[in-house]
């Protein structure tokens, strides 16, 4: 099964001690997940890629922070229309190895085109960045065997990335490959204040991805650490490499590091 980096849920904010909404982060780059039209803290739920399998959330920890995820259809399938989410990050970055809720054995559906938000509680003493990074999927992620891949070392050139949208870099590779097609197994994009990174191939409309790493030293969540263990990402020919698209928290002027784990396809 497919498996794609979005919706985020992001907004520079102060709770003040109450529940708040996080803004629905408008996507340039995916028709993935719409904004529920002018609302901005709310995305409509894709009929396909409906699947919750993993969320990162980067909450200020002033207080005991709260993160939960809201649908009208969790009241009927879970009795309550909200979901916490207890495992939280007090920094934007992921850390080593980052707090990722890993739900690919066991997927939250939504009814397609329904409402979801993202509600946090914290009060720090000014308005602090806080993100929500869902990971969504058209089913159960299902693991393949990496055997015969190998680890190929990608880098983009340095150009400007803007603070908390995405934002698409071209891919170079760092040695010839020889020309046809190959299957990404794993990706591992390093860049400073990378908060996710995703791949975007010329032939699928959903964009694959992890979260970021600052430092060649940052562990994974254990769910990235294998090769093979998300599925295959994505296909591409020799031609036409994938792009790399970013979420930064903070301007970038650098260029990326982006190791993907590939194999011959044909």
């Amino acid at each position: 099964m497919a498996y794609h980096v979005g919706p985020v849920f992001f907004e520079d904010q102060d709770g003040a001690g109450a529940l708040q909404n996080l803004g629905a982060l408008a996507d340039p780059l995916s028709a993935l997940w719409p904004r529920d039209g002018d609302n901005a803290d709310l995305f409509r739920a894709d009929g396909r890629f409906r699947a919750l399998v993993g969320l990162y959330a980067g909450i200020d920890a002033t207080v005991q922070p709260r993160a939960r995820l809201t649908a009208p259809s969790f009241r009927e399938r879970l009795g309550r229309t909200a979901l916490e989410f207890p495992f939280l990050p007090t920094t934007n970055e992921p850390g080593s190895p980052p707090l990722f809720h890993d739900l690919r054995d066991d997927p939250i559906l939504f009814d397609p085109g329904e409402r979801v938000g993202f509600e946090t509680l914290n009060n720090p003493a000014a308005a602090a960045n806080q993100y929500a990074v869902c990971f969504v999927a058209d089913g159960p992620v299902q693991a393949v065997d990496p055997k015969g891949g190998y680890w190929a070392r990608f880098t983009t050139a340095a150009a400007a990335l803007t603070a908390d949208t995405w934002g698409s870099r071209a891919l170079v590779e760092d040695e010839r490959l020889k020309s046809g097609f190959y299957d990404v197994l794993a990706f591992r994009p390093i860049s400073t204040s990378l908060i996710a990174s995703r791949l975007s191939f010329v032939d699928q409309v959903n964009k694959p991805g992890v979260l970021g790493a600052d430092a060649r030293g940052d562990i994974p969540h254990a769910s990235f650490m294998r090769p093979g263990a998300w599925g295959p990402l994505g296909r591409f020919h020799t031609d036409n490499l994938p792009a790399m698209e970013a979420l930064v928290d903070a301007a970038d002027n650098e260029a990326q590091v982006a190791d993907m784990f590939i194999r011959r396809a044909r």
